[in-house]
């Protein structure tokens, strides 16, 4: 019931983003992560491997494109200056995005929200929910992994936005930031099912970091530290998360939290 409960409490707060975003043939982006550019799409035969790491900052040009249920896949087509003429590979759409510090202020928010969409497009709360529900732990996991990884490719541009005057771009960073907690809370929870209770601190370290205006993650946090007989870190998450409570008006978590409070207080008060 303890694990459940946490499983069911995190899975709440997730931010889920869209997953219909689609590139189009002929389209032109700036990239501001390195691309790992294969000579074809993995599905299309067995010999399917990297050829080259494209440099940051580069224009590419969609040429073609593919999807199935493996997923979608980009041709592109870029100037190399080593060879001084255009090659081609293929790519996995996640890889690419606008380079937006190179958006006029008055559109970048659609850019940002297309980007948004695209690199977030490969997570699917349904796929992870059946991971969860037929214990496959390892495998929602690694898709968390791969979730943080796109947030935080995110967040290299977007912590750049953040001292822009649009707020837009303020926006967008608080949208990433609260992403990227959320997504170590959900791996926390995970860990949990998984009896890795120290991974399951850290990652709740890392939430609280990231969204620390959660009495979610910090009530959270605190159980776990009860439960392994810390009774004095246990009750200063509890008092955050209490705080938290009160000021959103949550009275029932605030007397829930009030009932641990006085459970800690009577195991430390034996232990005197």
């Amino acid at each position: 019931m303890f694990k459940r409960l946490f499983l069911i409490l995190l899975f709440l707060f997730a931010l889920i983003l869209p997953s219909n975003a689609a590139f189009n043939i002929g389209d032109i982006h700036y990239t501001i992560n390195p691309l790992i550019v294969r000579n074809c799409p993995p599905e299309a035969n067995s010999h399917s491997r990297v050829i080259a790491t494209l440099p940051e900052k580069i224009t590419v040009e969609i040429v073609h494109s593919i999807s199935d249920d493996i997923g979608e896949w980009y041709q592109i087509k870029w100037y190399s200056n080593v060879n001084k003429t255009y090659k081609t590979a293929w790519v996995e759409y996640p890889v690419l995005a606008v380079n937006v510090l190179d958006i006029p202020n008055e559109e970048r928010k659609a850019a940002i929200d297309f980007i948004k969409d695209v690199i977030m497009a490969d997570f699917d709360s349904d796929t992870l929910d059946y991971y969860k529900r037929h214990q496959r732990y390892d495998e929602a996991i690694e898709m968390l992994n791969k979730r943080l990884y796109n947030l935080f490719i995110i967040s290299d541009f977007s912590a750049k936005a953040h001292n822009s005057a649009n707020p837009n771009d303020k926006k967008m960073q608080k949208s990433v930031m609260d992403s990227i907690g959320s997504a170590f809370g959900l791996r926390a929870a995970l860990y949990i099912f998984k009896d890795k209770y120290n991974f399951a601190l850290n990652d709740f370290d890392e939430a609280i970091f990231y969204k620390d205006d959660s009495y979610t993650l910090h009530n959270a946090k605190a159980m776990i530290l009860f439960e392994q007989g810390y009774y004095s870190k246990a009750k200063a998450s509890f008092l955050k998360a209490k705080t938290m409570a009160a000021k959103v008006g949550n009275e029932k978590k605030v007397i829930e939290i009030n009932r641990y409070i006085s459970r800690i207080d009577y195991e430390l008060a034996k232990l005197k």
